[in-house]
């Protein structure tokens, strides 16, 4: 199997349906849970792969790489398998993200963090081609701790419209 978060990528904007998602995650040996499944939203998660893909009816919206999460801090989700972008490591900073993407963050947020003891995590977005990704940076612990995936809303149109 080629890179796992190329693979992810590569089903953005798919259906669930499309045999990219059955037969290229069924080489994982990971059969997806599926977590919820309510009208316009449904979770699979792959917990000893580390990630869970979200889809609505238009197909996959995202892919959510858990590093150091609440899941896997409880163990119910291992952390994820693949190896991140850009030469990207689960220890680099923001600082090591931002230079290692070669661009400043095209946005940021502090968000209340779950943890009650902890303050804020960050959450930065980068656009890098057709993608949006957000690291996500608790502020107890270093590094990662999350990277959600998804396609920039110009390139889900485009790619929809090529699709059809």
């Amino acid at each position: 199997m080629q890179n796992l978060y190329s693979s992810l990528t590569e089903l953005l904007g798919r259906p669930e349906a499309d045999p990219a998602f059955v037969q290229g995650l069924a080489q994982l040996d990971d059969p997806p849970k599926l977590l919820r499944d309510r009208e316009h939203h449904r979770e699979h998660c792959f917990s000893n792969s580390g990630f869970s893909l979200s889809a609505d009816q238009n197909g996959i919206k995202s892919a959510f790489l858990h590093i150091a999460t609440v899941a896997t801090e409880s163990g119910s989700m291992k952390p994820f398998i693949g190896e991140l972008p850009f030469g990207i490591c689960t220890s680099d900073t923001r600082e090591d993200v931002e230079r290692k993407i070669g661009k400043k963050t095209d946005h940021s947020q502090l968000v209340p963090c779950q943890n009650t003891d902890v303050p804020m995590d960050y959450w930065d977005d980068y656009e890098c081609d057709s993608l949006i990704l957000r690291f996500m940076f608790c502020s107890d612990h270093p590094g990662i701790s999350a990277l959600s995936i998804s396609l920039r809303k110009d390139a889900a149109c485009l790619q929809q419209s090529s699709t059809v």
